[in-house]
């Protein structure tokens, strides 16, 4: 439920849960274990790698691959990637205080 709400919300509040999302729903729940932080960020990730989009253009709809997605790493993987991610960006100063 957590996972549609966000897919809902950033795409169009008025919408109500398309088929072919239920699916993706489903993955993106099992692995963040719903934890809404977790669904952020793990939904960012694959909208980083481009697996996941809102086309706004055309269908304005979710567009993905599931079998492309279901063979992304398990969600420890994601979060170790996207916190280095995020520190990489870090200005130097700050990323030396992170190692004291």
């Amino acid at each position: 439920k957590i996972v549609w709400e966000y897919l809902r919300i950033a795409a169009n509040p008025q919408s109500a849960i398309p088929a072919n999302l239920q699916e993706l729903c489903r993955l993106i729940a099992r692995r963040t274990q719903g934890n809404p932080l977790c669904v952020r960020q793990y939904m960012e990730l694959l909208m980083a790698k481009k697996l996941l989009r809102y086309d706004m253009q055309k269908s304005s709809m979710w567009m993905f691959d599931i079998n492309t997605i279901k063979k992304q790493t398990m969600i420890s993987d994601v979060f170790a990637e996207v916190l280095s991610r995020k520190v990489r960006l870090l200005d130097d100063k700050t990323k030396s205080l992170l190692k004291l």
